[in-house]
Order: C-alpha cells, then sequence, then structure tokens
C-alpha cells in the first residue's frame, strides 16, 4: 500500500474490493474515513476497481485457456490503447471534435 501513498489501514477494502465490487462499501465504514484523506480513497477505489481487476483476469484466462491466448488477448487490448490514445491526441491537437462540418 505504502507504494500508492495508502496507509495499512486501506488494505483490507483494495483486497475486498478486488475481489468484489460490493467491496468498495468498506472505504465508506466510518474508521475508514477517518483514516483516509479523500485522495487516498480515490486512490483506493482506483486501485480496486481499475488496476487490480485487470492482471487478475489476464491470470484467471491464461489458467483457463493458455497463456499464449492470455498474452494475444492483452497485445491486441494493447494495440487498440495505442490507437485510441493516438486518435485520441492527433484529433485533440488538430482541432477535431470528431463531427463533419
Amino acid at each position: 500500500m505504502g507504494l500508492f501513498g495508502l496507509p495499512p489501514e486501506a488494505a483490507y477494502p483494495v483486497i475486498l474490493a478486488s475481489i468484489r465490487k460490493d467491496g468498495l462499501l468498506l472505504f465508506a465504514e466510518p474508521d475508514t474515513l477517518a483514516v483516509l484523506t479523500p485522495l487516498q480513497i480515490l486512490t483506493g477505489v482506483y486501485l480496486a476497481g481499475v488496476l487490480l481487476p485487470c492482471p487478475i483476469a489476464a491470470l484467471t484466462i491464461a489458467r483457463e485457456q493458455s497463456v499464449r491466448f492470455a498474452l494475444g488477448l492483452m497485445a491486441r487490448k494493447e494495440r487498440s490503447r495505442r490507437s485510441f490514445f493516438r486518435c485520441f491526441w492527433l484529433g485533440a491537437a488538430t482541432g477535431c471534435n470528431g463531427y463533419r462540418n
């Protein structure tokens, strides 16, 4: 948790929220709210809801299908992420808003 600037008290909600999304409600507990700042709560929710499920899903797919299949999915996802990023920033740099005049 220290890597993300979170105190040890945030570990339990992050781990449970990574497994089940209703674990995010643990961040709303009075004991947790008293210890964490709003930025730390946002970091914990982002970590549990966005960052941790991706590698967990990849490991599950690798176990159930194959490592090669999981790597192929991740490579395809990375290509689409890069394409979207390039289109987004190219459109922003040229003043294009996606609509034809």
